[in-house]
């Protein structure tokens, strides 16, 4: 009851009132309130995270052109803003959506990249972290673990070919447009 009521204060609910100081059903107010306070965390967060690291936002159309890629079911893409690294990290439950991963994907040391099944382009799935160099740092799904390795294996090195390919026809282009 105590927790309940402390949850109910901070949120700057009026004790006063009988229906927020003495609910009919306490387990069920409590649990309304841990929700309600867990979404206004998350939602502080969020906002934080936008703000602390603006440059992903900025930074999202130029790597979309460099690492989109769609092939066998599978499509690939950057993270479009800070906050969707924090909620890719909360679904998932592992930690990119930590500070860490945030400051290497805002300064270009490393960049996250999020896999996921082309029927479902907005359900988590893989989380990959590539290197400025097109290495693959790290990759996990859900709570750390790597569903279907061999086969995401497969698909990440034949993905990388496919990265390095364009890299190099788009290097290629640019030489020849300069010497022509």
């Amino acid at each position: 009851y105590l927790d309940y009521l402390e949850m109910r204060e901070k949120a700057g609910y009026d004790l006063h009132n009988g229906i927020y100081a003495y609910p009919r059903n306490l387990g069920t107010a409590h649990q309304t309130m841990v929700l309600e306070t867990q979404k206004t965390e998350m939602d502080k967060r969020l906002a934080e995270t936008e703000e602390n690291y603006p440059e992903i936002r900025k930074r999202f159309r130029k790597l979309k052109k460099k690492y989109l890629y769609e092939s066998g079911g599978y499509i690939i893409r950057p993270a479009a803003s800070a906050s969707e690294i924090v909620m890719e990290g909360r679904t998932l439950h592992h930690c990119v959506g930590g500070d860490t991963y945030l400051r290497k994907h805002a300064s270009g040391r490393s960049t996250i990249l999020f896999m996921r099944f082309s029927d479902e382009p907005n359900i988590p799935y893989i989380t990959v972290e590539i290197s400025d160099d097109g290495e693959i740092m790290q990759w996990y799904g859900a709570y750390d673990k790597k569903p279907n390795k061999d086969k995401i294996d497969q698909w990440l090195k034949a993905y990388l070919i496919n990265l390095k390919c364009s890299h190099s026809e788009q290097k290629e282009i640019r030489i020849t447009t300069m010497v022509g």
